[in-house]
């Protein structure tokens, strides 16, 4: 898939309050499978005192992650998330040594990420974040275990703009705190149409309120296979 935006974004990561929780935790290995849930280690072990081991004594653990991003995040018909993220959160759970239906689910938006975990409303983040200095004075992070770039959506019938500097002057749509957000408007002049979820830019791009929404690739291809009739990724 094309990333218009050249300079590739660490778009998906964990984040953590203190520690950085690793996939290769001590204790045995936790594995995905036919769509089985991922093996619990047994009596996981980790050091006095860490986030770890209170989180594996605790047996249960709380995990913010999006609820409006298809294939990554997104409310199933049962009100739990499913996607990407919410796979890797079980995976990070199991070798805690916490079992899928120990997991509480939150849903955090780019906003209030940070203080959902300085609050302690959630244990972690398993969402789509880009990785900043400055946030990483603030929260810790594991990862990037995905890899992303920024990308445009528009109208299927939209022919005007195919790079991102033809949004100079024009209605954009973006998460509000979120890195594209700040990229589209300082990089490439645009007028910045800030919402709480990416979900909420489709219908003002549909109504053509806004003439594109912009984040990472990889959550705009996810609105695109979930309408591709409607919209498109931006291209040359």
């Amino acid at each position: 898939m094309k990333a218009f935006f050249a300079r590739k974004r660490l778009g998906v990561a964990a984040v953590v309050a203190a520690s950085a929780i690793a996939l290769s935790a001590c204790g045995g290995g936790a594995t995905l499978g036919g769509g089985s849930e991922p093996t619990v280690a047994e009596k996981p072990t980790f050091a006095a005192g860490s986030t770890m081991e209170k989180l594996s004594g605790a047996g249960k653990i709380v995990i913010g992650t999006k609820f409006d991003q298809p294939l990554f995040g997104q409310k199933g018909p049962d009100g739990k998330p499913v996607g990407f993220d919410v796979e890797i959160g079980k995976l990070i759970a199991a070798k805690l040594g916490i079992a899928a239906d120990k997991i509480e689910w939150v849903e955090t938006v780019s906003a209030n990420r940070e203080p959902f975990i300085q609050q302690g409303k959630v244990d972690l983040v398993v969402a789509t974040y880009t990785i900043s200095d400055k946030r990483k004075e603030v929260v810790s992070f594991a990862g990037p275990y995905y890899q992303a770039g920024q990308a445009l959506m528009v109208n299927k019938d939209n022919t005007a703009i195919t790079k991102p500097e033809d949004v100079k002057g024009k209605k954009v749509c973006s998460v509000t705190g979120s890195t594209p957000a700040a990229t589209i408007v300082d990089k490439y002049g645009a007028e910045l149409v800030p919402v709480a979820k990416y979900a909420d830019c489709l219908e003002p791009l549909r109504n053509k309120q806004v003439e594109a929404v912009t984040t990472d690739n990889v959550i705009l291809a996810g609105f695109v296979d979930k309408e591709p009739d409607a919209f498109k990724l931006a291209s040359d």
